[in-house]
């Protein structure tokens, strides 16, 4: 197996550990992401459901479009507190940076 391939896999075992060690920061992740997804979908059925008729439903798609937007904000913000717990979880399991002088006691 080649170098490149074998760092995929082991980052991808990482990532499942990150995962189970930032446990409360996924349901974060899943509460702030969820809702602007639900929108999305819900923006595009109604755009598909009123077709030549959407010219009539101004008000209404920009009210749904401006939720949309506010709530993919919030998933941005979800994905960033996510991002940060997973990296401060990866940076205190790893080992002493190479290079480093050990430290003498004495």
């Amino acid at each position: 197996m080649s170098e490149q391939r074998q760092g995929a896999l082991l980052l991808i075992d990482e990532a499942g550990d990150v995962v189970t060690r930032a446990g409360g920061f996924v349901g974060l992740l899943w509460l702030t992401s969820l809702p602007a997804r639900l929108s999305l979908v819900y923006f595009a059925v109604r755009l598909l459901e009123l077709r030549g008729e959407a010219s009539h439903h101004g008000d209404e798609l920009a009210r749904l479009a401006w939720l949309t937007l506010y709530l993919w904000l919030l998933s941005l913000w979800g994905r960033w507190a996510f991002v940060r717990a997973a990296r401060h979880s990866l940076q205190s399991t790893l080992p002493a940076a190479q290079g480093a002088a050990p430290r003498s006691n004495g």
